[in-house]
């Protein structure tokens, strides 16, 4: 028994032949990677991204002993804490907060290639595994993501490094990989809390099969409980968190959130309704306004019929967007999944395979039911999907380059030499396609776009208002990045009408409103008050952008004292 399973845990099953490759090579395609995705930063990311910006002001939190609270004034329960204790440990070597956040990123996305590679050869075999590499390296969605501040580069690479030790452990049920199984899929939830219910699924897995193949109870079991027990204990300080904050032991601060944005979205609200509405007494009925305070309650009745109920209504709402997104040519349109069912089904399945690809396909279901379950999709829901599905195609441009390989070795005995280029070339072609595909479709992703020169106005009006204005005010703004590049907490702009917008920000002490144009046309308050002004004496305009194209920002004072000569009336408005 302990020789088979010894022979499980060490030998790939379904991949053929196996051809040693020069690992000099593997060294190439980390460099150009690296490469790829330096490039990538330094051209296309001049503002950092939203969330980046949370992320990195919960870091500097961190890093300066303060408590855990980002740009707003509530501590920040929804998003996870591993980035940004990562940006506060590197930044504590000397290096900036944003130069640590993009290290970190740019660190990962290369790690992600070698989990990739080491993931591929275990289940397919070393030629599947370089394409694996290849894939990961090129693919364009996966450099955006190293070369910007997103916490799915950390995200992505703790991730496919559970899946790939938990396939380890169910291969081989030795302690140690339950050990690493369970270390980084703690890490993965720490990383996005939604990631908490995969420790349990490798924990039944594992007794199932352990049932199945009639592994020892004691080594199932032993496994089974080390890896929750690993898991568990990294949850505790995170635990310990949420419940000092929101009053319950809680793995996340999402559910509530989500479930009362949903709820109130199904009630015929659009999202920004939804989730920054404002009621006429000053309640933050947007769940969005205060995520902690709806990190632990919800307004609505939440038994089990009443959350099912809930997500029936998600699925039925969010079904046709997860398909447009899922099927668009950001993952590589129509060649990516004809590669994908070459990679599946171009070869017979041992019972070892049949295991690899049962835990493979739950992890992309798992995504596709995030996504159809959301209160509000987003196309970075998608970003792990193709995590798996890349490995899936890898393992189809190997099946059809040993096809491309055999069939002109087949036309003639003259051109057998020349059927071993036919194989890599056949791969690159493929490969060109799929890529090509990808490019055109990751140009338009919003989370790249507003990275983007187009939105230099936003930082401008940030560093502007950092100079400018007294460090202890808030400042209002609906871009929170403004409220980022200032270093001033953000009291987001509410849903709400003009007069009660403006009491509540009188009632949070608001001296500096910033404006943008963006979100003129979603949010109307927003949009009046751009194109006509605030609708108060003591309000005049003070500074507007004079960078960027795609959103412009314009500040009004809300009676503050003039701060510097730079200030200048509605009249001559001025940097």
């Amino acid at each position: 028994m302990s020789e088979r399973l010894q022979k499980d845990a060490t030998q790939a099953d379904g991949a053929g032949v196996r051809s040693p490759i020069p690992y000099k090579w593997l060294l190439v395609i980390f460099l150009v990677a690296t490469c790829l995705r330096l490039g990538f930063m330094l051209r296309y990311t001049p503002v950092i991204s939203g969330d980046g910006c949370e992320y990195i002001r919960m870091g500097m939190q961190i890093r300066d002993g303060k408590p855990l609270t980002g740009n707003f004034d509530w501590p920040e329960t929804m998003y996870g804490t591993l980035y940004p204790i990562l940006i506060a440990g590197v930044s504590k070597l000397g290096l900036a907060a944003e130069a640590s956040a993009y290290l970190l990123s740019l660190v990962s996305g290369v790690v992600l290639i070698w989990v990739a590679f080491l993931l591929a050869r275990y289940v397919y075999g070393e030629r599947t595994a370089v394409c694996a590499a290849l894939l990961f390296a090129s693919f364009p969605l996966f450099i955006g993501l190293s070369g910007s501040v997103f916490n799915e580069s950390i995200y992505l690479t703790l991730w496919l490094s559970g899946i790939y030790w938990g396939i380890r452990a169910i291969d081989s049920f030795l302690l140690r990989d339950f050990l690493l199984t369970g270390f980084f899929f703690a890490l993965s939830t720490l990383s996005r809390p939604e990631a908490f219910a995969y420790p349990l699924f490798f924990a039944v897995t594992a007794v199932l099969v352990g049932v199945l193949r009639k592994i020892q109870w004691s080594r199932v079991l032993s496994g089974s409980m080390a890896l929750l027990s690993v898991w568990f204990l990294l949850m505790i300080p995170y635990v310990l968190f949420e419940h000092r904050h929101t009053g319950h032991y809680r793995f996340e601060g999402k559910w509530n959130v989500n479930y009362t944005l949903g709820e109130r979205m199904d009630s015929s609200m659009t999202y920004f309704q939804a989730g920054f509405g404002l009621d006429n007494n000053l309640h933050l009925v947007g769940p969005l306004l205060d995520s902690s305070l709806y990190a632990a309650y919800t307004p609505y009745p939440h038994a089990l019929h009443d959350e099912l109920n809930y997500f029936a209504h998600r699925i039925h709402r969010d079904w046709p967007d997860t398909y447009a997104i899922v099927t668009s040519v950001d993952l590589g349109g129509p060649a990516l999944y004809l590669l994908v069912v070459l990679g599946l089904f171009g070869s017979a399945w041992s019972v070892q395979r049949l295991r690899h690809e049962y835990i493979l396909a739950v992890m992309a279901l798992s995504i596709i039911v995030v996504m159809v379950t959301s209160a509000n999709l987003e196309d970075r829901y998608l970003y792990p999907l193709p995590v798996i599905l890349l490995l899936w195609a890898a393992a189809g441009i190997d099946k059809l380059a040993d096809w491309a390989r055999r069939t002109v070795a087949s036309w003639s005995e003259s051109l057998r030499p020349a059927s071993e280029l036919a194989g890599p070339v056949c791969a690159a072609l493929v490969c060109a396609v799929l890529l090509v595909f990808s490019a055109v479709g990751t140009r338009t992703e919003p989370g790249f776009h507003m990275q983007r020169e187009g939105f230099l106005g936003v930082k401008q009006a940030g560093l502007w208002l950092g100079r400018n204005t007294p460090k202890s005010a808030p400042i209002a703004a609906f871009e929170g990045r403004v409220a980022y590049y200032a270093n001033r907490t953000l009291i987001i702009l509410p849903y709400a009408d003009s007069s009660t917008t403006l009491s509540y920000l009188v009632s949070k002490h608001v001296q500096f409103v910033a404006l943008d144009n963006l979100h003129a046309a979603t949010m109307p308050t927003i949009g009046q008050w751009y194109l006509h002004g605030i609708p108060d004496p003591r309000a005049r305009l003070v500074y507007q952008t004079t960078q960027g194209s795609e959103d412009c920002i314009r500040i009004y004072s809300l009676g503050a004292p003039q701060t510097t000569g730079q200030l200048a009336g509605s009249s001559g408005v001025k940097e």
